[in-house]
C-alpha cells in the first residue's frame, strides 16, 4: 500500500518540477524501467499510467511494437494452423501484409 502512494507522490512531484515534455517523458520513461526492475509494472500502471499517458504515444513505445507484433505472429500462426484460409484472407483478417503471413508459413515448414 506505501508504494501506491510513494508512486503518486512522484508522480506529482514530476508533474509540478518539470518543465518541458521531453523532461517529462525522460523521467516517466525512467520510473517505469525503474518500476519493472522492482517488479511493479503491473501496480504502476493500475496507479498512475492514465495520469501520464497523455505524453506517451502508444503506437511509437518500442515495448508496444514488440507486443504487437508478437501478438500478430501468434494469431497468424493461429490461423495458418487450424484454418484453410489463404495468405491473403489472412492478410486481411490480421492487418498485416501478405509478406508477412508469407514469412510466418515459410517459418513453420522449417520448423517441422
Amino acid at each position: 500500500m506505501r508504494f501506491r502512494v510513494a508512486l503518486k507522490q512522484i508522480i506529482h512531484r514530476i508533474e509540478e518540477t518539470v518543465k518541458g515534455d521531453f523532461a517529462l517523458k525522460r523521467y516517466f520513461n525512467q520510473l517505469r524501467v525503474l518500476a519493472q526492475l522492482r517488479n511493479l509494472e503491473h501496480k504502476l500502471k493500475e496507479i498512475v499510467m492514465n495520469s501520464v499517458a497523455q505524453y506517451f504515444d502508444d503506437e511509437k513505445d518500442v515495448g508496444y511494437m514488440i507486443g504487437r507484433e508478437v501478438e500478430q505472429i501468434k494469431f497468424v500462426t493461429y490461423l495458418l494452423t487450424e484454418t484453410d484460409f489463404d495468405d491473403e484472407k489472412i492478410a486481411k483478417i490480421t492487418g498485416v501484409s501478405t509478406d508477412f503471413v508469407d514469412k510466418i508459413k515459410q517459418k513453420l515448414a522449417s520448423q517441422k
